[in-house]
Parts: structure tokens; sequence; C-alpha cells
């Protein structure tokens, strides 16, 4: 369902999963690749709202991203 929506031919569809990605993302299974492919493909989307949604989500994504590969966010 979630790669369906993602790749919606309404792009207000795909501007609606943009928009709260971080969210969804969290909710997924721990390095979902899944949400890692949706995010890139909503970057690279035709829509200009659809990117723009997309990156306003990088900073939630950049959170899950850290989650997901154990980093704790210290640097050793």
């Amino acid at each position: 369902l979630y790669s369906a929506l993602v790749t919606d031919a309404s792009w207000r569809i795909r501007f609606m999963v943009a928009k709260e990605h971080g969210r969804l993302a969290a909710a997924m299974p721990v390095a979902s690749a899944v949400a890692i492919q949706a995010f890139c493909s909503l970057l690279r989307d035709g829509e200009a709202e659809v990117r723009a949604a997309a990156a306003a989500q990088i900073g939630p994504m950049g959170q899950y991203l850290k989650q997901s590969n154990g980093d704790d966010g210290s640097e050793t």
C-alpha cells in the first residue's frame, strides 16, 4: 500500500505522503529500505510541491536514519 501511495498518479496523494513521510517512516520497521527508497523517489518527483514537501522532511528522516543505523549522535 505504501509503495502504491508514493507512486500514485495524483500528485496530491504523493504530496500528502511526502508531507508526512518522517512520521510514516518512523512507524515502519527499523532500517526499512522501502521508506528510504520512497523518500528518495519523492525528492526526485516531477512536481515541485512534492519535492518541497519531501525536502521539508529531511530533518525527521535524518533522525530516522540515525536510529536505524544505531547512531546515537555521539562522536567517537
